[in-house]
C-alpha cells in the first residue's frame, strides 16, 4: 500500500509514480488516491526494489504544495 500525506492549496497539484529500478514507471497515483492509500500491488506486484517519484506543480507562483509525508508497505 501507498500514503501519502499532502497539503495542496488552489491552482497546486502532486501525482506520484511508483518507478522500477530501471526507472520505468510501474503506475502513476493522483493525489486522491494516495491520500486514502492505494495498492501497489496491481502495479508493482513482486518488483524489486521499487523508487517512488512525487511531481509537485502549480500555475500560481505565490503558493506551494507541501508533501508532508509518504509511505509504501509490503505484506
Amino acid at each position: 500500500m501507498f500514503y501519502a500525506n499532502h497539503s495542496l492549496p488552489t491552482d497546486t497539484n502532486i501525482e506520484y509514480k511508483v518507478l522500477a529500478a530501471n526507472g520505468s514507471t510501474l503506475c502513476t497515483i493522483n493525489a486522491t488516491a494516495a491520500g486514502i492509500g492505494y495498492n501497489i500491488s496491481s502495479c508493482a506486484g513482486n518488483i524489486s526494489p521499487i523508487r517512488l517519484y512525487a511531481n509537485l506543480s502549480t500555475t500560481n507562483g505565490s503558493v506551494t504544495p507541501y508533501l508532508h509525508k509518504w509511505s509504501v508497505t509490503r505484506q
